[in-house]
């Protein structure tokens, strides 16, 4: 299966998220995950039967996230690691780490860090578009089948929230 590039827009809604999950078995690298709709991406992703890397900035929340998720879902389903979207060296050694994890390819890669900052313009630039690109490409160099890999999903997320949060009056 080629890879296969999702951009989805959310806007979630809690009877979305209530839904009877579908099955997802499969390795899923979830950045942003520690909150937010990542978080809910994380655990619509272990409710369908997947397995979840999350990462995120935000290393004590990401991994309490994660203590709550084992505990609801069991160990060996979830893990944590701290990844900084913006630092290419960080995303390779996240994904070698996953693959571990998994004891096998991840599958699908769910871009969803991402920030708004009114003062900050570079970092949600360097966040939004370049960490967005650099997991596209790692995902496309270690899953594309023209690579050698077995072929995955990869979505990308954005969310309403960066411009009805005053980003724009």
């Amino acid at each position: 299966m080629p890879v296969v590039l999702f951009t989805l827009i959310f806007r979630v809604h809690h009877s979305v998220l209530d839904r009877q999950p579908q099955n997802m078995n499969r390795n899923f690298f979830i950045t942003g995950a520690a909150q937010g709709i990542g978080l809910q991406l994380t655990r619509r992703a272990l409710l369908g039967n997947g397995r979840v890397v999350m990462t995120d900035l935000a290393k004590e929340e990401g991994e309490k996230a994660m203590k709550e998720l084992e505990k609801e879902f069991g160990t060996g389903k979830v893990c944590f690691i701290h990844l900084d979207v913006r630092d290419e060296e960080m995303w390779r050694a996240a994904w070698d780490e996953a693959e571990k994890f998994f004891g096998g390819q991840v599958e699908v890669l769910m871009n969803n860090a991402g920030l708004f900052s009114r003062t900050n313009w570079k970092l949600m630039l360097d966040v939004n578009l370049g960490g967005l690109a650099t997991g596209t490409m790692l995902a496309m160099e270690r899953m594309g089948v023209s690579r050698g890999g077995q072929g995955g999903l990869i979505f990308q997320t954005a969310s309403l929230a960066g411009l009805v949060h005053g980003g724009f009056n």
